[in-house]
């Protein structure tokens, strides 16, 4: 039974929900255990300060700490600071692309660092200009920037339809107008003779 607020807790003296919480996390615990094989449960047993009281929260970070592999950070930040945009990638894919990479980096400000290399490393010169002449911040860049870039794309369709009207032009593949309608047809110029 659940107590009044809706969690379980104790509502009596002898602590029998108290006793079925714990009962549940200890049930938990060896769920976990069980099912993730005998090699993690040798694991388990290694681990430094654990016994079979810890709760599952606990079991899970200590197990999240075993596995997670070290981190170097220089290496990190080197591995950041060699990314560049790709002359296909939108900014919001580079955006986020730069954001996977420095999760483990450890900047103070993540949002500083991701703007000023966006600015050194974009494919547009228009947006590098633009920032650097308006001192944007991350979030008015990448505003700026999915503008500049939707208006080059469009710009670009626009062109590329200009550009094909003036080559059938070129090409003589216009439609000349019908002169034959409007000249007779059977009119001969006749000399004297």
């Amino acid at each position: 039974m659940l107590a009044q607020d809706g969690k379980s807790g104790s509502r009596d003296s002898n602590g029998y929900y108290a006793d079925l919480t714990s009962q549940l996390i200890k049930e938990k615990t060896a769920l976990l255990l069980h099912y993730a094989g005998p090699d993690v449960d040798d694991i388990y047993d290694t681990l430094p300060s654990t016994s079979s009281n810890e709760d599952y929260k606990t079991v899970v970070e200590k197990f999240n700490q075993y596995f997670s592999p070290q981190t170097n950070v220089a290496f990190e930040v080197f591995n950041f600071r060699q990314a560049k945009q790709k002359p296909d990638e939108s900014l919001d894919s580079y955006h986020t692309r730069l954001r996977h990479l420095s999760q483990t980096c450890e900047f103070s400000d993540l949002a500083k660092e991701i703007k000023d290399y966006i600015i050194l490393t974009c494919t547009s010169n228009s947006l590098r200009r633009r920032a650097l002449r308006d001192n944007l911040d991350l979030p008015n860049l990448m505003k700026t920037g999915r503008a500049i870039e939707l208006s080059q794309k469009q710009a670009s369709q626009v062109e590329q339809q200009e550009f094909s009207s003036v080559n059938s032009v070129r090409r003589g593949n216009i439609q000349q107008p019908n002169t034959e309608a409007t000249a007779p047809q059977d009119r001969v110029l006749r000399t004297n003779d």
